[in-house]
């Protein structure tokens, strides 16, 4: 990430940043880490700030709605010098069902909020380069997640907008409740927990043990506690919040 001190005059007016996230993935999340340019909005139009220089015709974007349990799907199209995003679907996520019968979503108006996420896909054979443009805002950026039940989960997209690692039992991270697991021991019977998406194998699972955030990693030492508490969000990285019940509000 590299940033930029814009000043007019005497008077410093803002700081503008520049980020390129992995695309090592055909799928990448990424973290909104930005305000749009001259706007100092929370929820940040995802055209404003992904750059499409570097991005080639057939790339995708992907907008979760959690108020809707959909995605809203673009593709960039080029025709000469010009590109732009095309509305190409509406998929429900509860039964994957294709909704292209209703009025699609203009790319202008899709929006994402600072600590939340979007999705780029890559299209087979493209050399695509995600670069995102933006400012940087004033006031922290908050993700308060949507709360779910035992029997109803509920999925909250989030990534930390931050140039370093989120530390999760760091004091202050998170407001609110968090529900616990009945017994770290027990993983099949969860409170709230965190899935962290992995370029290899399986995505690593934290869970709330009603004091810390652990992770299972066993140890060659006889009767250690195979429960870690270092856990951590990478910087631009995304990650799943369920909840079975807790609505914290996450502090980057």
């Amino acid at each position: 990430t590299k940033y930029f001190k814009v000043v007019q005059g005497a008077k410093e007016s803002a700081v503008y940043g520049v980020t390129s996230p992995s695309t090592t993935k055909k799928l990448n999340i990424v973290a909104v880490p930005f305000a749009a340019i001259g706007d100092s909005s929370t929820n940040v139009k995802v055209a404003k700030i992904l750059d499409t220089g570097k991005l080639n015709a057939g790339d995708k974007v992907y907008v979760y709605s959690e108020l809707g349990d959909t995605y809203n799907v673009w593709e960039l199209t080029v025709s000469g010098t010009e590109k732009s995003w095309d509305p190409v679907t509406m998929v429900k996520v509860d039964d994957a069902t294709d909704t292209t019968e209703t009025t699609l979503m203009p790319f202008a108006d899709a929006t994402v909020a600072r600590g939340g996420a979007f999705w780029v896909e890559i299209a087979p054979g493209n050399e695509s380069q995600i670069v995102l443009i933006g400012q940087v805002a004033s006031a922290p950026a908050t993700k308060t997640v949507e709360a779910g039940t035992p029997d109803n989960p509920k999925f909250t997209l989030c990534a930390n907008p931050k140039a370093a690692a989120f530390v999760l039992n760091r004091e202050g991270a998170f407001t609110g409740g968090q529900i616990a697991a009945t017994d770290t021991n027990k993983v099949y019977e969860p409170g709230d927990t965190i899935q962290l998406t992995s370029d290899v194998g399986a995505p690593r699972v934290y869970y709330y043990n009603g004091t810390h955030w652990v992770y299972e990693q066993k140890s060659r030492v006889r009767n250690a506690s195979p429960w870690k508490t270092d856990g951590e969000i990478p910087a631009g990285t995304g990650f799943w919040y369920i909840s079975r019940g807790g609505a914290p509000t996450i502090k980057w």
